[in-house]
């Protein structure tokens, strides 16, 4: 068992940014560095979950960059009830995998310009969660509105 399979992002994020742990605050700087170092127009960055530092990534430099990371979801697999398919959403590109009864909820996506990712279970249906703003917006905090409430229900249901 990983016991960081038990943490959620925002948690870690949260800790890893306080003023007594600073690291979040130093990965975001090593990423800046590192692309704007090296004179090429690609670049894969591996464990790219939270987006720390791809905010750096110069769109006149690069061509291409690929963030690699997967999405674990907390859903039953029986052959009863369980997630069908995981696909994800850019402004130019769409990405699926297909997850079958007994098998593991989880599928490994490149995640640079994700702006949806959908989940389809064979019980309760479609559901999609934005990770751009995601359940709690970091810029602004918490909004009380129907769209939030919307992502809530589907992560309940999601993730438990």
């Amino acid at each position: 068992m990983n016991p960081w399979e038990d943490i959620s992002l925002d948690d870690y994020e949260r800790h890893m940014s306080l003023e007594t742990v600073k690291q979040l605050q130093a990965m975001n700087s090593i990423m800046k560095e590192q692309f704007e170092a090296y004179d090429v127009n690609s670049a894969m960055v591996l464990g790219a979950a939270g987006g720390n530092g791809l905010e750096h990534i110069d769109n006149k430099k690069y061509r291409k960059v690929y963030g690699v990371d997967y999405v674990r979801i907390n859903h039953s697999m029986t052959k009863e009830h369980y997630i069908s398919f995981v696909a994800t959403a850019s402004s130019d590109d769409m990405q699926m995998v297909k997850l079958y009864p007994e098998g593991s909820a989880e599928a490994r996506f490149k995640i640079r310009g994700v702006r949806r990712i959908f989940f389809y279970c064979n019980r309760d249906g479609l559901f999609l969660i934005d990770p751009v703003k995601g359940i709690d917006d970091k810029e602004s905090g918490y909004d009380d509105s129907q769209e939030r409430r919307e992502l809530e229900k589907a992560a309940d249901m999601l993730f438990g």
